[in-house]
C-alpha cells in the first residue's frame, strides 16, 4: 500500500469541515447574538459579523500563497487555532444555556474572568428562567435564582419586585 498525500488532504479536510461546522463554526454566530442585551444587540452582531467576513476574505487572500511558500504545513494553522480557540472559549465563556436575555449584562458583569471550576461554567438547572417568566418572579437584570451565589438575596431581590 503506498501513501497518497492528495487522499490524505482529502479525508483531513473532510474531517475539519465536519467538526468545525458541528463545532465552532456555528458559535461564532450564535454566540454574539445571544449575549447582547436589546440596546446592543444589532450593532454588536453587526461589528461581530463583519469581523467574521473580513477574517473569511483574509483567510481567502492568504491561503494561495501560504500553500505556495510552506505547503501542507498551512493546514497546521488551522489545526492550532481550532484548538486554542476551543481552549479559549472553555476558559474564558461563561455558560449562556437557559439564561434570560435579560441576565447577560448581570451575567458577565459578575463572572470571573476564568471560568472553568465556578458557577459560571454550568447552568444547573436550564428551565430555571423560564418557570420564573411563567410564574411571575421575574427581576430585570439580575441572574436568576437557580444563579445567585446568595440565595437568599436572590429571593428577597425577587419578591421585592
Amino acid at each position: 500500500m503506498s501513501f497518497n498525500p492528495h487522499a490524505v488532504m482529502t479525508v483531513t479536510t473532510w474531517v475539519f469541515n465536519f467538526f468545525f461546522s458541528a463545532c465552532i463554526g456555528p458559535l461564532s454566530w450564535a454566540y454574539p447574538a445571544e449575549i447582547f442585551s436589546t440596546r446592543t444587540r444589532a450593532k454588536s452582531t453587526a461589528v461581530t459579523s463583519s469581523s467574521s467576513w473580513i477574517s473569511n476574505f483574509f483567510i481567502a487572500q492568504v491561503t494561495p500563497i501560504a500553500f505556495k511558500h510552506i505547503g501542507w504545513k498551512y493546514y497546521l494553522v488551522f489545526a492550532i487555532c481550532g484548538h486554542s480557540n476551543a481552549l479559549f472559549i472553555w476558559a474564558f465563556f461563561p455558560e449562556t444555556t437557559g439564561r434570560r436575555l435579560e441576565e447577560m449584562d448581570a451575567l458577565f458583569e459578575n463572572a470571573p474572568i476564568f471560568v472553568p471550576g465556578t458557577s459560571y461554567a454550568r447552568v444547573g438547572d436550564r428551565h430555571a428562567g423560564e418557570r420564573e417568566l411563567l410564574g411571575g418572579n421575574f427581576a430585570p437584570g439580575d441572574l436568576s435564582a437557580k444563579d445567585s451565589h446568595d440565595p437568599e438575596k436572590a429571593s428577597i431581590n425577587h419578591q421585592e419586585l
